[in-house]
């Protein structure tokens, strides 16, 4: 029995548009997404998957640069083929999130979002983190950002 999506590539991930799109023969990737208009201007450029369904029903999976498959480079412009997944992510899911912990005698100790350019100061003040008795005390607190001790 043939599956619906035997003559079909399917995308998801970060795309503007998922789902399974019929092939031209002899299309590769890089043409295939800019035909299609199907990146979003923060999909993570750095890296696309395709999971290929082999006809023993086996899969394959390859990884290819997105912005050197759509320049037409040879290596990561791959050739798709029927029933090939091509799956795309979003710039923020890759990176670490940085945050601010908090701890010692405070009122609201815990983990804040980093933004960069804020001192201790205004972690701690704006969101009254000290104790009434310690108001100052915040000046000789380091923070620690991702392991590194900053001042």
């Amino acid at each position: 029995m043939r599956d619906f999506d035997d003559g079909a590539v399917r995308v998801s991930g970060w795309a503007r548009i998922q789902g399974p799109f019929a092939r031209k023969e002899g299309q590769r990737v890089g043409d295939f997404l800019k035909s299609l208009s199907l990146l979003l201007p923060d999909t993570y450029m750095e890296r696309g998957e395709v999971v290929r369904t082999l006809q023993d029903g086996s899969k394959r999976f390859l990884a290819f640069n997105v912005t050197k498959a759509l320049g037409g480079d040879p290596r990561h412009n791959l050739l798709l083929e029927n029933r090939d997944d091509i799956e795309l992510y979003r710039i923020g899911d890759l990176r670490l999130p940085l945050s601010v912990t908090v701890l010692g005698p405070v009122t609201r100790p815990g983990r804040f979002e980093f933004i960069q350019g804020m001192r201790p100061r205004i972690y701690c003040s704006g969101r009254e983190c000290l104790l009434p008795a310690q108001t100052g005390m915040w000046r000789n607190w380091p923070i620690t950002v991702r392991g590194e001790v900053r001042m």
